[in-house]
């Protein structure tokens, strides 16, 4: 199975600083003060791993949590992938939470979107409100699940998904990376689908989905 793959990362128009990070290809950004950053990637090797994370802007060190998430991230092959990730996604978070302690802050926390590769099998994963869309056929499909107010609404049928786009509550995050085990469970969302020759996969923040429909 041929990939070929492309990241990009911008600190954008609003903060002064990139408190975003991927993992692509085995690398990550480890020079957190880099304002922007990009790659390109081709490979024939599974099982692969691609992922996007969102360190927490108006809360303390999001360049830094975004970072601890992604360094503890592995490539699983595709019957090993739940548990695999369950597994680095606890320990990330008591990374993070051990962090939050040792700074002294409030809070510290980031999203995270991950796709695992394995031969004919895609497997996506994530925390928060980072997504992961499937182009196929022309068609764009979000396979991620937001983890947010303002989705939770949508899905009990309270706000329509065009009232959730500009819905205040879209930023308040029912999950992440950061939360105390004593606050709440950590519960990524899964999802999976067979792979079909000329497959696109996105993965993204919301610095995209809040600015393009």
């Amino acid at each position: 199975m041929k990939q070929s793959a492309y990241v990009r990362s911008d600190v954008g128009r609003v903060r002064e600083n990139n408190e975003d990070n991927y993992y692509f290809c085995g690398y990550i950004r480890e020079d957190v003060t880099m304002l922007r950053s990009a790659a390109v990637c081709e490979t024939e090797y599974t099982p692969t791993l691609y992922a996007v994370c969102d360190g927490m802007g108006g809360e303390s060190h999001g360049e830094a949590a975004s970072l601890i998430a992604v360094r503890h991230l592995h490539p699983y092959e595709y019957s090993g992938v739940k548990t695999g990730a369950d597994s680095d996604l606890q320990a990330a978070n008591d990374e993070i939470c051990g962090e939050i302690k040792k700074r002294g802050c409030a809070r510290m926390g980031t999203t995270l979107a991950a796709l695992y590769l394995d031969k004919e099998m895609a497997v996506v994963c994530n925390i928060g409100d980072s997504r992961i869309y499937l182009l196929r056929h022309g068609l764009l499909t979000q396979l991620s699940t937001d983890h947010d107010e303002a989705a939770s609404l949508v899905r009990m049928g309270m706000l329509t998904k065009e009232q959730a786009r500009t819905d205040k509550r879209r930023h308040a995050l029912t999950q992440y990376l950061g939360v105390p085990p004593e606050e709440m469970t950590l519960e990524p969302a899964f999802d999976e689908v067979r792979l079909l020759p000329g497959d696109r996969f996105l993965l993204c923040s919301d610095g995209i989905t809040d600015l393009i429909d």
